[in-house]
């Protein structure tokens, strides 16, 4: 009896110790699993930023920049980010999640004052990357009291860069010095939009004058201190003035203006047409006159000069601020 019943439980015993050594198989790979996944953790940093992993400032390529940009721009803009360190070594790696670099790259290029935007972002082998930006383009040279500062069509405020004193001269003038009792904001940091729609209108239309300011002879821009108000609405109405002190009342600026402002073209042709008529406007041939262009064109005599004249041959300085970035 003792023998029959040991052989009877035999069996199970034999399978129990299968299912035993199968636990235990699963327990060493779980646990082999476990060691390796805590000594990639502990290396990881290790790895991903080893030399060949590792993105640089000097192996992202950038759309080529204009010439007014300050060399060193991009090494900048990743320093503020946190991407590089000052000794240049670079924080992020090809290793990287997908969008981590693309993202980080983006936003770090996007803050710079020289880029008006980030089109595409993509990594390259075996550890670079490549950015596809817009520029900003210097449109006007804004004059207040405190001195002139470059801006762009947006009405942003623009680093000096390697702009020469003859770059600046020869950028269309803004002139705000009139407007300085009559609510007009300090201007804003390097890199931020000057918040007035007085001066957001008027770079935006000397942005479009840019191609035709030489062939015209055109000397500045003023506002009136006041917006002209129609139903409530208040719409910065500008006048120009030539080299031989003509006045051209121009309006509204495109896109500024009440709904049945004359498109930017009509008025040009209307100028054209007077340019035309009478040629070149960079002298004075007697008295001054004033050309209206907004809704058709009319010439009149004008005995005064235009306050746009005051201080017309100051030396172009900039207002000094520690904000200022490269």
């Amino acid at each position: 009896m003792r023998t029959e019943s040991a052989t009877a439980t035999s069996p199970p015993a034999r399978g129990l110790s299968q299912r035993g050594r199968l636990l235990l198989a699963v327990g060493v790979v779980a646990a082999s699993l476990g060691v390796l996944r805590s000594v990639w953790l502990n290396s990881e940093l290790s790895v991903r930023l080893a030399p060949e992993y590792r993105i640089d400032a000097a192996s992202i390529r950038i759309t080529p920049p204009p010439a007014w940009v300050a060399e060193g721009f991009l090494t900048d803009a990743l320093l503020r980010a946190g991407l590089v360190a000052p000794n240049g070594v670079g924080q992020l790696s090809i290793l990287d999640a997908a969008g981590v670099v693309e993202q980080n790259l983006a936003q770090a290029t996007s803050a710079s004052p020289y880029v008006r935007s980030v089109t595409a972002v993509s990594r390259e082998a075996p550890r670079g990357a490549n950015v596809e930006v817009e520029y900003r383009t210097p449109a006007a040279l804004a004059i207040t009291s405190l001195g002139a500062e470059p801006l762009d069509a947006e009405g942003v405020r623009l680093p000096r860069g390697r702009l020469t004193t003859a770059d600046l001269a020869s950028l269309p003038r803004f002139r705000l010095q009139r407007l300085e009792g009559a609510g007009l904001p300090a201007p804003p940091l390097v890199g931020a939009a000057w918040n007035d729609p007085r001066v957001r209108g008027g770079c935006a239309l000397l942005a479009r004058l840019a191609p035709y300011w030489k062939a015209m002879r055109l000397e500045d821009l003023t506002t009136d201190r006041a917006p002209e108000q129609r139903g409530g609405l208040a719409y910065p109405t500008f006048t120009l003035r030539t080299i031989g002190d003509t006045a051209v009342v121009w309006g509204a600026a495109e896109g500024f203006g009440p709904p049945n402002e004359p498109s930017f073209a009509e008025k040009l042709s209307r100028f054209r047409q007077f340019v035309a008529a009478t040629g070149p406007l960079d002298s004075l041939d007697g008295t001054p006159r004033r050309v209206h262009v907004r809704y058709q064109l009319r010439v009149e005599a004008r005995v005064a000069k235009l306050e746009s004249t005051e201080d017309a041959d100051e030396p172009i300085k900039q207002a000094a601020s520690p904000s200022d970035v490269r």
